[in-house]
């Protein structure tokens, strides 16, 4: 099966699926004991921080549960989001995360002082790539 989500192979691309951003989160809080039941609806979910983070907010068949979720993964089409401490993750459109917010996390994901990674970000910020186009300055 081929979908844009599994296999897509695009080499004129400094990012591909087989190699998206990875960004740090604390994930060690994670309780695999810790499960969502079936979801009744989404109450609210918050913006994404400078860090990827934000908290989301469901109502399933025992009440409320607000938990944290992290971005761990960025590519041009999709951002993978983990609870930080429920055992939960998912992928919303790259498109769907404010550009500066997108930058602002890819930043932080790399070592400034390894010029690979400075050029791969470059790289990916251009306007082709689906991520935010690079700043002027």
């Amino acid at each position: 099966m081929h979908d844009k989500l599994r296999d897509r192979w695009d080499e004129t691309s400094p990012l591909t699926w087989a190699n998206p951003f990875r960004v740090r989160q604390d994930l060690a809080r994670r309780n695999p004991n810790l499960v969502i039941g079936p979801i009744v609806s989404i109450v609210s979910i918050s913006q994404f921080d400078d860090f990827g983070r934000r908290t989301f907010t469901v109502r399933d068949a025992r009440g409320e549960t607000a938990f944290p979720q992290g971005i761990t993964e960025i590519s041009p089409e999709y951002v993978k989001v983990q609870a930080l401490t429920h055992m939960w993750e998912s992928c919303v459109s790259t498109q769907s995360v404010p550009p500066a917010i997108v930058e602002s996390i890819l930043r932080k994901s790399i070592d400034p002082r390894k010029v690979d990674q400075r050029l791969r970000l470059v790289n990916s910020c251009a306007p082709s790539s689906g991520f935010p186009k690079r700043r002027t300055s």
